[in-house]
């Protein structure tokens, strides 16, 4: 039921076939066989500006980076992401709290890939927090947490500041036809970087993709600015 392996085209992620072998959501990503795809400062198509990084490459990614993949079977979507930081930034219940100006990651989907202006039934901005603090946006207003038993976030051991997070959508969220080879959807993720200890301060941040031809400036706003993501055999 996977269908042959599929390359898709430049600037589109492939998600793997997992029918049969779906990841546990709970934050450990040994069950994944690769996380192929990288978000770094040298790749982000989306990016926060050039004076909050140094430009030294290693230093760059141990300050903010990601590995990360994405898989599907019929009934669910799946996403893992590992973020390498070097500092923890998590202020929840600070005044005037928003996640998206922690450590943070942030996942785009648009089940119809029609790059509407406005969210739909279809479309979801999910962020989760390095501290599990979990929300949901349709332009850029919080609608509530991210469903229950559909994200795990686990921190690296021994203290480090980066984690891993996994989510599982379900096709019902995301709408159009059965989930198949082939199929393609809209797609973005955004890594949040917080090195203020003391205070919510966005540092830096990365974003796979954007295309500020379409208008839009930030994906939260409309969903014309996510990438693509198609699904594809083993």
């Amino acid at each position: 039921p996977c269908g042959p392996a599929v390359t898709p085209p430049s600037g589109v992620a492939p998600a793997r076939c997992v029918i049969g072998n779906p990841p546990a959501i709970d934050g450990n990503l040994a069950d994944w066989p690769a996380l192929s795809l990288t978000l770094t400062h040298a790749n982000a198509q989306y990016q926060s500006s050039p004076s909050d990084w140094t430009g030294v490459p290693a230093q760059d990614d141990a300050d903010s980076s990601a590995v990360w993949a994405l898989a599907w079977d019929a009934t669910n979507l799946y996403v893992a992401v590992h973020v390498t930081d070097d500092i923890r930034g998590v202020h929840a219940g600070a005044p005037g709290y928003q996640p998206y100006l922690d450590d943070a990651v942030e996942l785009y989907l648009d089940g119809l890939h029609d790059r509407t202006q406005m969210y739909g039934a279809d479309d979801h901005q999910f962020i989760v927090t390095a501290d599990g603090s979990n929300f949901e946006y349709k332009n850029t207003a919080s609608i509530g947490a991210v469903p229950a038993g559909d994200f795990a976030l686990a921190t690296d051991p021994g203290g480090g500041a980066g984690f891993s997070v996994e989510f599982r959508v379900p096709w019902t969220a995301l709408g159009g036809t059965p989930a198949a080879n082939g199929r393609v959807i809209g797609f973005d993720l955004l890594v949040d970087d917080d090195d203020t200890p003391g205070r919510q301060e966005l540092d830096r941040f990365l974003g796979w993709w954007n295309m500020t031809s379409t208008g839009c400036t930030y994906p939260g706003g409309c969903t014309a600015a996510f990438g693509a993501a198609e699904l594809v055999g083993r």
